[in-house]
């Protein structure tokens, strides 16, 4: 097929089999000519594409690795959906923090939020598809009246997207004083639209427990463990903040469960709110993992326990796959649990995956796609190593043969059937 009859198709099915293709593809895409240049470049395409990447069962975990099995420097490794094998690494490109412990604070539309300081005030936000890298002004407010060696105790962070304003923005909740026999909490915002951070005016109820990572973005809302005062008994609430109408709320969590001797965290499965509760076993280092699901967003008689996990030699609960599988961590060891393959009890640790080691201690991990999306950053070289894997090898050429397809298809049969249904009568 040549190539002015694919400049010669319409925009809107050029646009859609462009959707389909991986971002490396249209990278290259964008030299062929201007017209493609411009195509790829449009805000409404890169929209499609994402949304297109979003749906699909083509994207990754994202995890950050130690500083000394990469060249020195951190690195975030990229482990398939399909395959749950690493395909790509990624070296992080700071030259005054590549060798800190960089941990994900969170993924929205294939721009990763990172952080290296304990107090939150150091963030980076990296499109690791594109080499966009932007190092985020330092909030101008303090943290809160205890000292220093006491702040990483009650710091939250949690990146989300704002679709109305097409806004990404990165909140830090942090405690800030106790009052009347409550706690209350600072709310900073920082802005990508204005690249700037602005304090909430108002403190608000509550803090998050033990410097949190929000693992749950679900209705437009971030989502922390917390605690709560009333009549000075301690009650553990999940803490929400929206990210459009920025207003903090509270989420009570099922009937008749103590936690206070529990860990315990709110994360997403199957599109839904959720919440793990860990709890010790007479052995030690073992633990059974309580899986609870919300089944009607914030109402708390909604609250479903789905399943028991364990007893594992694991230490927490990190993310779970596009399907039935689970992931767990130690301090630095990720296994995959698949629970289509192990049946009940599952109980059996030895019948998971090691996916990998030397990870950053206390793993960190989030779901993460590619995407065009621009953080108006710096482009920096990303050194990339792409993992030896059948998926990875072909997993694009697919893509483009499917592609390929189409266009033959709308060119060379559509209009063949166009004819054969509709045949044009000629006159004398």
């Amino acid at each position: 097929m040549s190539s002015s009859m694919l400049n010669n198709l319409p925009e809107d099915v050029l646009m859609d089999i462009f959707a389909r293709l991986p971002v490396k593809s249209l990278l290259q895409f964008k030299c062929v000519c201007k017209s493609w240049c411009n195509l790829i470049k449009d805000p409404i395409f890169i929209t499609k594409h994402v949304n297109k990447s979003a749906l699909g069962n083509n994207g990754y975990l994202a995890v950050t690795r130690q500083g000394s099995t990469f060249g020195g420097n951190c690195s975030i490794s990229l482990i398939s959906y399909e395959t749950f094998h690493e395909v790509i690494r990624i070296t992080i490109p700071s030259k005054e923090y590549g060798k800190a412990p960089f941990t994900i604070v969170g993924s929205c539309n294939g721009i990763l939020c990172l952080n290296v300081t304990e107090i939150g005030d150091t963030n980076f936000l990296f499109n690791p598809a594109t080499s966009e890298f932007k190092e985020l002004p330092k909030p101008n407010y303090p943290i809160h009246e205890l000292k220093e060696d006491t702040i990483s105790d009650f710091i939250g962070l949690g990146f989300g997207y704002e679709p109305e304003s097409n806004d990404y923005k990165l909140v830090r909740i942090s405690y800030s004083k106790r009052l009347e026999n409550q706690f209350y909490s600072g709310v900073d915002v920082y802005s990508l639209s204005t690249n700037s951070w602005r304090r909430k005016n108002r403190l608000v109820l509550g803090t998050v427990l033990v410097n949190s990572f929000s693992k749950a973005f679900i209705n437009g809302a971030l989502h922390w463990r917390g605690v709560t005062l009333k009549r000075g008994d301690v009650r553990c609430r999940i803490i929400s903040f929206d990210v459009g109408s920025e207003v903090t709320r509270y989420i009570k969590l099922p009937y008749k469960i103590d936690l206070a001797k529990e860990e315990w965290w709110p994360f997403v499965r199957n599109g839904s709110l959720a919440m793990v509760i860990r709890s010790k076993t007479h052995e030690e280092h073992h633990y059974i993992f309580n899986i609870w699901k919300m089944n009607e967003y914030g109402v708390k008689k909604s609250w479903t326990k789905q399943l028991t996990v364990g007893p594992l030699f694991v230490l927490k609960l990190v993310e779970c796959g596009m399907n039935e599988e689970l992931l767990f961590a130690t301090h630095s060891t990720m296994y995959l649990y698949d629970l289509q393959r192990i049946k009940p009890p599952h109980d059996d640790i030895l019948e998971a995956d090691i996916i990998g080691n030397n990870f950053v201690p206390w793993v960190e991990v989030v779901n993460h796609i590619e995407s065009l999306v621009t953080i108006e950053g710096t482009k920096v070289y990303a050194k990339r190593v792409r993992k030896n894997s059948w998926f990875g090898k072909y997993f694009i050429f697919f893509q483009l043969l499917f592609g390929l397809v189409v266009m033959v298809a709308y060119v060379v049969i559509l209009p063949k059937l166009i004819h054969f249904f509709y045949p044009t009568n000629v006159s004398e």
